[in-house]
């Protein structure tokens, strides 16, 4: 991919593949919280025809690589669009292009193998995650599609398929068949959590406070599988839950409290001024290092 062929992407696709969806939408005017900043109220605005964006809280503006550039921090036409090839995306090009489903693209998977590629540990060290904490855990998948060869973070769900993760998936996607994860452990209790990052975060957070069964939903939408699959378990133990701090993750509470009863109980409230637990480890290492404490990463 080029400079000519990022700019000339349909804009609502790019960020799609960057993890951004719209928030309103008007013509060919797209609407989105400006995900390089705090945008409480969405300002990022992108032209479909154009493929042009502005943003009217900054005033800044530009063609779609001056964005990718700003999403990604960086200062450097080559550096961004190095990031591009070695973590992939999908490039779309064309005057109609069609949203682009990973899951049902052909893909091959190359290898799987533990964690050892450099660009992945930093990924994990940026979001707060010791390899050695979750070592044994996620592994490092090498696969292809149609657009080339890519690697990323990987962790097994109870299908047999991969949720992955490198620094430009702003959200998992899954090879194979989407499923929730169980990893069992030694406590006497049930945890949930929302994404893989958030148990991994739980991991560096609480490391002699196991669960005697972790569930990973990877998605709030398998919310009534994992309800399935705790109803299976007899609802003998407490059901604690670890899920993000918005709507989606609020209504996925509602659910598990009103399907499991009082035995559900809601830690939100721990992490209550961050997104997600993820976010919760990540502002604890930078406040901590900020007065000289660490956070043993």
């Amino acid at each position: 991919m080029n400079c000519k062929q990022l700019n000339n992407m349909d804009p609502e696709i790019l960020l799609r593949e960057l993890g951004h969806e719209p928030v309103r939408r008007n013509g060919n005017e797209l609407l989105y919280r400006a995900p390089y900043r705090d945008d409480s109220h969405p300002s990022l605005s992108l032209n479909r025809k154009k493929r042009v964006w502005i943003d009217y809280g900054t005033g800044e503006g530009g063609k779609m690589v001056d964005l990718v550039m700003r999403i990604m921090g960086e200062k450097s036409v080559l550096s961004m669009l190095q990031r591009i090839r070695t973590y992939g995306i999908i490039p779309s090009i064309g005057s109609n292009p069609k949203p682009v489903d990973l899951i049902k693209k052909s893909y091959e998977i190359l290898s799987v193998t533990k964690v050892g590629s450099e660009p992945l540990i930093r990924y994990l060290k940026k979001r707060g995650i010791n390899l050695g904490t979750v070592y044994e855990l996620i592994n490092e998948v090498r696969y292809k599609n149609t657009n080339g060869v890519y690697y990323a973070l990987a962790f097994e769900n109870r299908s047999s398929g991969f949720e992955i993760r490198n620094e430009l998936m702003k959200k998992a996607i899954c090879l194979g068949n989407k499923d929730i994860s169980i990893v069992n452990g030694e406590g006497q209790d049930i945890a949930v959590f929302e994404g893989f990052f958030d148990f991994l975060s739980y991991l560096e957070l609480y490391p002699n406070r196991p669960y005697k069964t972790h569930l990973i939903l990877n998605s709030i939408a398998m919310t009534d599988r994992a309800i399935s699959y705790l109803k299976g378990t007899g609802l003998s133990h407490n059901i604690e839950l670890y899920l993000d701090n918005d709507s989606a993750g609020r209504m996925g509470s509602e659910k598990f409290m009103k399907a499991c009863g009082n035995r559900v109980i809601d830690k939100s409230d721990s992490y209550n001024l961050s997104k997600d637990l993820n976010d919760h480890l990540t502002r604890l290492i930078k406040r901590n290092n900020q007065h000289g404490k660490g956070f043993g990463l």
